[in-house]
């Protein structure tokens, strides 16, 4: 008599404002959000979902693309069910309204996205919760209701921020396979006008600050010096640790950052690179190497502890350029003080972006002025 195969346990579990199921099976971990808010009705519909994947993973006939178990913005599925899999009865539910719909997609992506780049999705959320189309059926959405909800929010944004939540939107409703993507058309309407660029921090600014620095916060002279001199992100310098430094001090590896809401993570391009230092950089950490152990950070505050931005702009950084009277920049400026000077000293767009981790498609967009700016010549003397 063969073996009878070990039934799954699929839980039904609360994630924002949505449910999601979780399984283990084939030894991997797996999480699908099938589209449900968390209420009395989405979870009674979010456990026969979860007995229908156990029935399937028992008969060999679940859906690995989990297709047959998402719940469309018309409260069902036009997916057929596969070979081998047990017969489905599915609660029938009304249509998604928008705030619903926005909600799954919400959830969705915080499974993908870190918490940092999740902030706009739920801003985005209140205002869709306080709208008139929050209650609307998403699939029935007209360009009207569109138009309407555009309007509401308008004076809350500037142009291109306005642009990036109707991307969000247009951007749930490809997730949702809505035909109805007016917001596409919105997303086209909006024009974002030119705006002039902070200028850069001169030699002489930068010189100003890294002495005053010294002189007055002398435990950060380092860490703004090293920033002005390698134009590594804010977040990145703060992540670097001695294990990331070459033993003679010549190079270091980037390839993670620090925030404060997500902590450790990947670069900003998911990407690392390598830079090789300049002498005057390679002498700093050489001094201050001694003791240091591999999983030490290279820069902390006076106590040890990680640096906080938010601290040091205010405990620092501002008073500095106050006591200078030099314009307030932010300490982020320093990476396009670094890019530009690079490039206006002779270096090569793609050795400045192999330096600052920046595309070389971005170092032509936001740089091409300092590559080839043309003068305009003395026409009528």
């Amino acid at each position: 008599m063969g073996r009878r195969r070990k039934t799954t346990q699929v839980h039904v579990e609360v994630a924002g404002f949505s449910l999601r199921l979780r399984f283990r099976f084939n030894g991997k971990q797996h999480t699908f959000h099938p589209g449900l808010r968390d209420c009395d009705e989405g979870r009674k519909e979010a456990q026969v979902i979860a007995k229908q994947v156990e029935l399937d993973l028992l008969a060999g006939g679940f859906d690995s693309t989990f297709r047959r178990y998402k719940v469309s913005a018309n409260g069902g599925v036009d997916v057929p069910p596969p070979i081998n899999a047990a017969p489905f009865s599915r609660i029938k539910t009304p249509p998604k309204t928008v705030e619903d719909l926005f909600e799954s997609f919400l959830a969705y992506k915080q499974e993908i996205l870190y918490k940092s780049s999740l902030q706009r999705y739920s801003a985005l959320l209140k205002h869709i919760v306080f709208s008139d189309i929050g209650k609307l059926p998403a699939s029935a959405l007209t360009p009207h209701d569109a138009a309407i909800f555009v309007s509401s929010i308008k004076s809350k944004y500037a142009p291109i921020s306005l642009k990036q939540r109707l991307i969000l939107l247009a951007a749930c409703w490809d997730w949702a396979e809505l035909p109805n993507n007016f917001w596409k058309a919105a997303v086209k309407a909006v024009k974002v006008p030119p705006k002039m660029r902070a200028k850069v921090f001169t030699q002489q600014e930068v010189q100003a600050i890294i002495g005053e620095i010294e002189r007055t916060f002398p435990h950060y002279w380092g860490f703004v010096l090293f920033l002005f001199g390698t134009g590594c992100r804010l977040g990145e310098a703060i992540a670097i640790l001695w294990k990331h430094v070459s033993d003679d001090c010549s190079t270091i590896w980037v390839g993670e950052a620090v925030t404060a809401l997500d902590g450790r993570k990947p670069t900003k391009t998911n990407q690392a690179r390598i830079i090789t230092l300049s002498p005057s950089l390679r002498n700093l950490l050489l001094g201050m190497k001694l003791g240091a152990t591999p999983e030490d950070l290279l820069f902390t505050t006076e106590r040890g502890r990680p640096i906080m931005l938010t601290n040091f702009r205010l405990r620092v950084w501002k008073p500095t350029l106050q006591a200078l009277d030099i314009p307030y920049r932010p300490a982020s400026k320093a990476r396009a003080t670094f890019v530009t000077h690079c490039l206006q000293s002779g270096l090569a767009p793609i050795e400045v972006s192999a330096l600052s981790g920046h595309s070389t498609q971005v170092m032509y967009q936001h740089y091409a002025g300092l590559l080839s700016a043309p003068q305009i010549p003395e026409l009528y003397q």
